[in-house]
C-alpha cells in the first residue's frame, strides 16, 4: 500500500473514531427520549411519602432491605361512576433480587384491622375511606411494612390489559362457569356490548372479561379464600404471558398498559425496577395468602362478618415470606372444601 493510501485509511479511521462518541450520544439520546415518551403515559397520582402519613414505623424501616422492593397492588371494584372504591383485591408485589423471585402476597379483604379515623374494620374499606394513601397506611401500620409505592387497576382496565395480551390461560372448574357468565352479563349490560360466554370447564384461554369475571368469584365453597387464589392465578397468568412475549414487543405493550394503571411510581422508578428484574434474571413467582388459616377465624361482630386474626402471628408469617423467602405452611394456596 502506498504512503498516500495509508494516510487516507488512517484519516478515515480517525474520522470514525471522532464521530463514534457523537453517534453513540445521538442514539442514546434518541433511546432515552423514546423511553421517556413511553413512560410519560403513566397515569400518575401523587400521595404523601412521609412515613407518618403512610403508617411506616421504625421497626418496619429496620427490617427493610435494599434488595427487596415492595409495591402494593389494589384491584378496585368500580362499575358505576359514583361507586365506592373498595379494594376487593389487595396484594403486596415483592421483587426479591437476593432470592431471584417475585412474590405475590394476597391480603384477605375482610381482615379485621385498624383503619386510621375509622377504628377497626375490614381492610377493604380503607381504600374507599381514603384512597391509596390510607390503604397504604393500613397495610403498613397493621403489618409493620414500609410500602410507599402502589399501583391500582379497576375491573374495566384489567379487562383491557388482558385483551391487549391476547387473553390468559386459566383452568376453569365446572362450578365456576355459571358465575363467570353471570358477572360477564352484568359487565356487558354496563358497557352495552357482549363477549362469548363459557360453555365448558378445563384449561382454556380467557379473554379480558372472562378472566376478570373469574377473578371476582367468591360464591363457591371456599368463598373469599378461593377468590384470592383466582386473583393470583390471573395475575400470575398475566406475568407468564408478558414473559413469553418477544422483548421487542415490550415498548408497544408498555405504551398501552401505562394509561390503564394508576400509580405513584414515576418514569425513572419504573425504568429502574424493570432494569433490576432483567439484570437479576428473576423467573420464579411465589404466592401466599394472609392471614393463614392457623391464626385467623371468621367472627360476627355487631352483625357483620369479619376475618379476625392474630396480628403478631400474621406479621411474622408475612415477614418470613417477603424478607426471608420462607413460604408458609398450610392450605393458603389450595382449594377449601367446606
Amino acid at each position: 500500500m502506498s504512503r498516500k493510501a495509508k494516510n487516507k485509511s488512517a484519516n478515515i479511521v480517525k474520522k470514525i473514531l471522532i464521530m463514534l462518541p457523537i453517534i453513540l450520544i445521538i442514539v442514546g439520546a434518541g433511546a432515552y427520549l423514546y423511553t421517556h415518551n413511553l413512560l410519560s403515559k403513566v397515569n400518575k397520582k401523587e400521595i404523601s411519602q412521609k412515613n407518618s402519613d403512610l403508617g411506616i414505623k421504625k421497626v418496619a424501616l429496620e427490617k427493610s432491605k435494599d434488595d427487596i422492593i415492595n409495591i402494593a397492588l389494589f384491584g378496585i371494584d368500580v362499575r358505576q361512576k359514583n361507586d365506592p372504591t373498595h379494594s376487593d383485591c389487595i396484594m403486596v408485589l415483592t421483587i426479591d433480587e437476593k432470592h431471584k423471585d417475585i412474590k405475590l402476597s394476597s391480603v384477605m379483604r375482610d381482615t379485621f384491622v385498624e383503619v386510621k379515623g375509622h377504628d377497626k374494620t375490614k381492610i377493604t374499606h380503607a381504600y374507599a375511606y381514603g384512597g391509596p394513601e390510607l390503604a397504604l397506611w393500613t397495610l403498613n401500620n397493621n403489618f409493620d411494612l414500609d410500602i410507599k409505592k402502589y399501583a391500582t387497576v379497576d375491573f374495566f382496565s384489567l379487562e383491557k390489559i388482558i385483551d391487549i395480551l391476547g387473553g390468559v390461560e386459566i383452568d376453569i372448574k365446572q362450578n365456576e362457569i355459571k358465575y363467570i357468565n353471570k358477572f360477564m352479563g352484568e359487565t356487558s349490560e354496563i358497557l352495552h356490548d357482549s363477549v362469548p360466554t363459557l360453555t365448558h370447564s378445563g384449561v382454556q384461554v380467557l379473554n379480558g372479561r372472562q378472566a376478570v369475571s373469574y377473578a371476582r368469584i367468591r360464591s363457591t365453597a371456599g368463598g373469599d379464600y378461593e377468590r384470592t387464589l383466582r386473583q393470583r392465578a390471573v395475575l400470575n397468568a398475566i406475568i407468564d404471558k408478558v414473559k413469553a412475549k418477544n422483548k421487542m414487543e415490550y415498548p408497544s405493550l408498555i405504551s398501552k398498559f401505562l394509561p390503564l394503571v394508576e400509580t405513584n411510581l414515576d418514569s425513572n422508578e419504573i425504568m429502574s425496577i424493570g432494569k433490576d428484574v432483567l439484570i437479576s434474571n428473576i423467573k420464579t413467582v411465589k404466592q401466599a395468602r394472609f392471614p393463614l388459616d392457623s391464626n385467623s377465624d371468621g367472627k360476627m361482630i355487631k352483625g357483620t362478618w369479619y376475618l379476625v386474626t392474630d396480628i403478631e402471628e400474621t406479621k411474622n408469617s408475612l415477614h418470613d415470606f417477603i424478607y426471608n423467602d420462607i413460604e408458609p405452611k398450610g392450605n393458603h394456596n389450595e382449594e377449601r372444601k367446606q
